[in-house]
């Protein structure tokens, strides 16, 4: 992608092999999700001399960059629900993390190129950074209402599975899970998790995995 992605934002390019893909497939396989995957960028510029600009400063893709140098960067990325396939479609570097308003304005516009290429946006997923939960809220996402609406068509917004995991495996780790069983407190840390696997090593028929 380092040919194709050459400047941040939603890629023309990109989006236009999607609409060629789209052609080909039948309704029932247009279906697809839009993630959101951040990752973390050693802060540095770097001179491109196709263009004569230095990348590495904060770019959402619109005409005005900022003067700070970013450290996080956002793929954007779609998949296929009832196919096995998943392509970029574009990126954005950032310092820390964007703004609820910036990143709304990200998933709006993918929302609408990824359509307009013929496709379906059935669900948007994300990790659990505070800027996409305060982005959840504003849009009045909830357990009873876990949607969005676009074009008076309902898009899921799900939280990204492995960061879930990895989330509950840190809350054990660093702090006490507390919960219930019949009205009645209980308490569960790493200690439990450790006692569990350890008995279960023991067992010739297993049910927990590494």
């Amino acid at each position: 992608f380092k040919v194709v992605l050459a400047s941040t934002g939603l890629c023309p390019r990109l989006l236009e092999m999607v609409r060629l893909r789209a052609l080909a497939l039948a309704p029932s396989e247009k279906y697809v999700s839009i993630a959101l995957d951040g990752m973390t960028l050693t802060k540095r510029l770097t001179y491109r001399k196709h263009s004569d600009t230095l990348a590495g400063y904060v770019d959402c893709g619109s005409a005005l960059r900022e003067g700070e140098v970013a450290d996080q960067g956002v793929m954007i990325v779609i998949r296929g629900l009832t196919l096995n396939w998943k392509q970029v479609i574009g990126y954005v570097v950032c310092r820390h993390n964007l703004s609820s308003s910036a990143l709304g304005d990200i998933i709006l516009n993918a929302v609408h190129a990824v359509t307009e290429a013929g496709l379906v946006v059935k669900v948007i997923v994300m990790d659990q950074e505070s800027t996409h939960g305060k982005w959840i809220r504003e849009q009045g996402v909830t357990e009873r209402h876990p949607y969005i609406e676009h074009n008076q068509d309902k898009i899921y917004v799900l939280p990204d599975p492995p960061h879930l995991i990895q989330n509950l495996r840190n809350n054990f780790l660093d702090k006490r899970v507390e919960f219930e069983i019949d009205g009645e407190p209980h308490t569960a840390n790493w200690a439990h998790v450790k006692n569990l696997y350890n008995k279960d090593s023991e067992k010739v028929i297993r049910i927990l995995i590494l």
